[in-house]
């Protein structure tokens, strides 16, 4: 065998055992939490099947990108996504976690909320950068479809795993969902979308140096999250089915904005 051949045995090998930690990660946290609440889930099934449903329609936006078709290394590629939320969440943790304990919550206002907002957005497309950026050493792509499912993989991991991640928190709460919460299925079927154009343009980014997708992604996911904190304190008053649209509205953006970048893309 060639050196070549050695290193993309490697590097294949090296995607297996990132996505088995990401499942073990991802899923095996989600399984944990079922297991300490098992009367609860066997109280509101609903809880899991809402789970599987946002993974399935949030995992189904991926295929509306054009360019790239799900195959088995897309989908090892995920894994990188979940170590991408998971590095994203840490770090916010950190960042955010350190601006709630210095400010009280009676005095969070409007500006406030905003700055957690920047940090969220900052910290999740930190996340992203990164994996993309781990992804693209190690495989080294060249055409321009293996490129863009570098970002666009990271993307539906970071997505779905955050699927995961929430589904648990909300069995841990012991918060039931009514019927098939489909307002939250709406919501995270956007954030999943989100999540794979804004890796997808994060990806054109490296590729081509530049910084605007990488400015525009930042600002519109600190948008989000500035009302998605204001809103969730009562700060600010925004209509549920009004705000679940203006988070569609950002996914289509960049949506189209990933669609156009990429079609520019040189092959």
């Amino acid at each position: 065998m060639t050196s070549p051949d050695r290193a993309i045995v490697r590097d294949r090998r090296l995607d297996v055992v990132i996505a088995v930690l990401a499942l073990l990660l991802s899923v095996g946290g989600l399984v944990r939490v079922m297991l300490a609440k098992q009367a609860f889930v066997a109280e509101n099934p609903q809880n899991v099947l809402w789970i599987a449903l946002a993974l399935a329609a949030g995992g189904a936006t991926f295929f509306a990108n054009g360019f790239v078709a799900l195959r088995g290394r897309t989908l090892l590629w995920a894994g990188y996504g979940t170590f991408a939320m998971l590095a994203a969440f840490n770090l916010q943790g950190l960042v955010n976690g350190s601006i709630v304990r210095a400010v009280p919550a009676a005095e969070r206002g409007v500006l406030i909320y905003l700055v957690l907002g920047i940090g969220a957005g900052a910290c999740q497309t930190f996340g992203k950068w990164l994996m993309v950026r781990v992804l693209g050493r190690v495989h080294r792509p060249t055409r321009r479809a293996d490129l863009l499912a570098t970002g666009l993989a990271v993307g539906l991991g970071f997505g779905l795993s955050e699927v995961l991640f929430i589904g648990g928190q909300v069995i841990a709460a012991g918060t039931p969902i009514t019927g098939l919460g489909l307002i939250g299925i709406w919501e995270r079927t956007a954030a999943v979308g989100f999540h794979v154009y804004s890796a997808g343009l994060i990806a054109i980014a490296i590729a081509l140096g530049r910084w605007w997708p990488l400015v525009l992604v930042l600002v519109v996911h600190s948008l989000e999250d500035w009302l998605a904190g204001a809103v969730g304190a009562g700060v600010m008053h925004v209509p549920i089915v009004l705000l679940e649209t203006i988070y569609t509205a950002a996914t289509l953006l960049l949506w189209v904005l990933f669609r156009r970048a990429a079609r520019a893309l040189p092959e």
